[in-house]
């Protein structure tokens, strides 16, 4: 039976790389019929995080890549946290002496590899050889009774029976050791396939120090778990027909190792944000509401979008202390939606607000984290640059007041506000202004939203409701003839001049 595993360390955030390879491994056993094993490799006590195993157990459930056996599940060949196989690494490590194999020395065990040539057919890469000259003789068991990283992974992959070892391209140089570690245990080493690491954008190993390294932030950024699969499945992998939206279903009927390339592959965010984006565009209204909803009432949600910096992370535990180490360098990509930033705190978005807004901002939607700057002007009536007012129509002061009169008459005397009404609206404005569309309905969308790029006009007026869009007319009036909130403002000034009201989305 094909048996494959993942055996990250638990010493801080669940790391995209182990999501990665993780994937890789679930889809590659699942194919196949195989198990899919999570072992701890918790040896190095001095950075072991107890609370990480939880944040990975999570992470993977999250995106669907549940272990078949794991110190949580159990298993035949458990336990499954090395810390709890001492005894066995020890005895292995005795019977090797005894058996001439190894050799005790300072208190410590080691192995001398003896083989002219330590190689095999690496599923990914082909042929990989080392030479016994570049090798030396190495500890497997320290004088603290322990084992080193190689010698455990070693024994541990022999007594699971693991058939297959697919792991990232920075273990190739640990498997010569480990396939000598095999030979002196008399045991068949299973088949290895090395991955390539995934790469920042300048090509550099992905780093937690530059780089958001933590399943937690992208998550937290509102990126579905279903996108993160298919932008995981193309790093280093091609879908046989050059798709690149594809299920966890598709990725495991469709993925062979023969097609990765061994060449790294580029983290690339914008990719990503496309992929997530196709996926938000592809649900329903209905449901999308309610993912925002969960989004936004999660509890955890509020702890991450407090981050500015990495120093924002409490620090009173472990955990808190390995975040604070995972996430550093990433705050440039962190969404800034605090509610200390903004009075229109997230805890205030009701449901008919989403479900109003869902569908006029839906495919501008890149990750669920921007949902409140989006519509961010439905709830919080916006700053108004004079400037950019005028500059629509680039038409004197007293020319541009006197149309805002006749905007906001129009709009005053309409009956129902409705989408219909308000383009007939519109319309009959065109010819009362002589303005040209662009002209005309910049001006007003910049008057209401303060922004020149929004969804469908009419809509966004139909949403904030009459009483709204005629207050705010009203408001851009005024600061068109410098008389903002009582202070006189002079042309040219682009300064922040409306104070932030709250407000109630009214039909």
């Amino acid at each position: 039976m094909v048996r494959v595993r993942v055996s990250p360390s638990p010493t801080g955030m669940a790391h995209i790389g182990t999501a990665y390879i993780s994937l890789f491994n679930f889809a590659f056993a699942r194919k196949r019929g195989g198990k899919f094993i999570l072992r701890l490799e918790d040896t190095d006590r001095e950075r072991h995080v107890a609370e990480a195993e939880e944040v990975l157990y999570q992470a993977l459930s999250w995106l669907g890549l549940e272990p078949d056996e794991s110190p949580v599940k159990g298993g035949d060949f458990g336990p499954y946290r090395q810390s709890e196989r001492l005894e066995l690494y020890q005895d292995t490590a005795r019977k090797l002496v005894s058996a001439g194999k190894a050799r005790e020395k300072d208190g410590a065990v080691w192995i001398e590899p003896t083989e002219e040539i330590y190689g095999w057919d690496d599923m990914v890469r082909g042929r990989i050889e080392f030479k016994r000259e570049n090798l030396k003789e190495w500890i497997i068991l320290r004088s603290s009774g322990w084992p080193t990283y190689n010698f455990a992974a070693a024994v541990d992959d022999a007594e699971m029976k693991i058939s297959h070892v697919i792991r990232g391209e920075d273990h190739i140089s640990n498997t010569p050791l480990q396939l000598s570690a095999y030979r002196a245990m008399g045991v068949e080493p299973p088949m290895f396939g090395h991955l390539p690491l995934l790469r920042g954008k300048d090509h550099s190993k992905l780093s937690k120090r530059k780089d958001p390294v933590s399943l937690d932030w992208y998550r937290e950024q509102g990126y579905l778990a279903e996108a993160m699969i298919n932008f995981l499945g193309l790093q280093g992998w091609s879908h046989p027909l050059e798709k690149d939206i594809f299920s966890l279903e598709e990725f495991i009927k469709e993925m062979s190792l023969e097609r990765v390339k061994t060449s790294a592959p580029v983290f690339d965010f914008k990719k990503l944000d496309w992929i997530n984006g196709q996926y938000i565009q592809k649900m329903k209204d209905e449901d999308l509401v309610d993912l925002l909803r969960n989004f936004w009432d999660d509890p955890r949600r509020h702890f991450f979008n407090a981050l500015g910096s990495e120093s924002s992370l409490p620090s009173s535990s472990p955990l808190g202390q390995s975040k604070n180490k995972v996430l550093h360098g990433s705050s440039s990509r962190v969404s800034k939606m605090s509610p200390s930033d903004h009075p229109d705190s997230v805890h205030l978005f009701d449901k008919d607000l989403i479900v109003k807004t869902v569908p006029l901002v839906k495919e501008r939607i890149k990750k669920l984290s921007e949902f409140p700057e989006l519509v961010s002007y439905f709830r919080v009536r916006p700053t108004v640059d004079r400037d950019l007012v005028l500059k629509q129509s680039n038409l004197e002061v007293s020319v541009v007041k006197k149309i805002f009169e006749q905007i906001i008459s129009a709009y005053e005397n309409l009956g129902n506000w409705d989408v219909q009404n308000l383009e007939k609206a519109g319309h009959e404005l065109l010819n009362i202004t002589k303005l040209s569309p662009k002209e005309l309905f910049m001006t007003i969308r910049v008057a209401i939203s303060g922004r020149t790029a929004t969804p469908p006009l009419v809509e966004t007026m139909a949403v904030l409701g009459k009483k709204e869009v005629v207050a705010r007319l009203k408001a851009a009036d005024r600061i068109v003839g410098g008389e903002a909130y009582g202070g006189f403002i002079g042309r040219g000034v682009k300064k922040k001049l409306c104070s932030y009201f709250i407000l109630s989305v009214s039909g």
